[in-house]
């Protein structure tokens, strides 16, 4: 068995290049899943943490969202950016000043080490977050991924961060959920 290869180790977009729009070109499964993350978030600005080449980012964009991908890896960014995406290099654990009304977390938390942090650091610029991961045990396992999720486990995982979820959905082998931010009782200083 080989070594997990999570967050600190991605060499996917090395490896394989811009491959999830060559999928989306081929009329993948992956493309289906592309197409559903497309018309389920709502919002029209969007921070799409872990962007990777861009797609998901590029198919928001093309319905008329403001869109910012952002990624740790130099390649997947040099990737979304020839396909026209606005994207930059940096880290879900230290993500950029501001708020964003969504944040999309698509295909990342099943890579992260520390996803508690991540999760409390997306909290700080956003009340709203998409997450998409694989179902745990519906695909064979991944030495990309550091851990997975049942429904009911993410649901649990992001309670105890602070977060309601406001709907879930099983497709394409993927959790689809939708989380808002509880208001803790120091938030009122901020607003």
């Amino acid at each position: 068995m080989s070594p997990t290869r999570t967050d600190a180790a991605f060499d996917k977009y090395e490896v394989a290049g811009d491959y999830h729009h060559r999928e989306y070109a081929a009329n993948t499964i992956y493309a289906a899943h592309a197409r559903r993350v497309r018309s389920w978030i709502t919002e029209r600005r969007i921070l799409d943490v872990g962007c990777g080449d861009g797609l998901i980012a590029l198919l928001l964009q093309q319905k008329g969202c403001d869109v910012e991908g952002l990624d740790s890896n130099q390649v997947a960014v040099e990737y979304a950016r020839m396909h026209d995406v606005r994207a930059r290099v940096g880290s879900v654990y230290r993500l950029p000043r501001g708020r964003w009304p969504a944040v999309y977390l698509g295909d990342v938390l099943e890579h992260l080490d520390r996803p508690k942090k991540a999760i409390r650091q997306i909290a700080r610029v956003t009340d709203t977050l998409y997450i998409a991961t694989p179902l745990r045990g519906a695909q064979p396992p991944d030495d990309y991924h550091a851990q997975e999720f049942l429904p009911g486990e993410l649901r649990e995982f992001m309670d105890r961060l602070g977060w309601q979820q406001l709907s879930s959905e099983y497709v394409n082998f993927r959790i689809l959920a939708k989380f808002a931010r509880r208001p803790r009782w120091w938030d009122w200083l901020w607003r």
